[in-house]
């Protein structure tokens, strides 16, 4: 390895490193999720958007005419130990109150079944199946600049070793 590979290759990883520090306090769920609710109960063609950014969340409903209301906005604690994981959000718009529920990560898939009983019960594992759930919403990932950044720093990094 030539001594400008050398340094490029330190440059890449000490700059990969910075970048992953910044973000390594962040949640699996960072991001912007976009997608569908499904129901067994009714029919909702609404747009759903949740916004992870640090410990805070925010979910809105838009239709084809544009953003209809924003559902939540708060700070959120996961238990990524439980199985189904489990979410709470504390809101803190002009209703407070705490939202709780389970999720699932599939890939770039994000499962979220909130709590439909006035007591917080939670859902069971089998409620984030949209075919069989009360309430799921099936969300998307969308590509973030972050990961934009990731990838071009794994792509030096491979060419600084080569």
């Amino acid at each position: 390895m030539s001594p400008t590979s050398f340094v490029r290759m330190v440059f890449s990883m000490v700059a990969l490193g910075v970048i992953l520090c910044l973000c390594g306090c962040q949640s699996e769920l960072e991001g912007t999720w976009k997608g569908k609710a499904y129901s067994t109960v009714r029919e909702d063609t609404r747009t759903y958007e949740m916004v992870f950014s640090g410990a805070k969340v925010i979910e809105r409903r838009f239709t084809a005419e544009g953003p209809i209301e924003t559902l939540l906005d708060g700070v959120f604690y996961l238990d990524s130990n439980a199985d189904p994981k489990e979410i709470e959000i504390e809101i803190q718009l002009k209703v407070t109150g705490v939202v709780k529920g389970i999720y699932k990560i599939d890939g770039d898939k994000l499962y979220y079944a909130p709590s439909t009983s006035s007591t917080g019960t939670l859902p069971t594992a089998d409620q984030l199946d949209p075919s069989v759930s009360r309430f799921v919403l099936v969300l998307d990932k969308q590509e973030k600049s972050v990961n934009k950044i990731l990838d071009l720093l794994s792509k030096c990094c491979k060419n600084a070793l080569t």
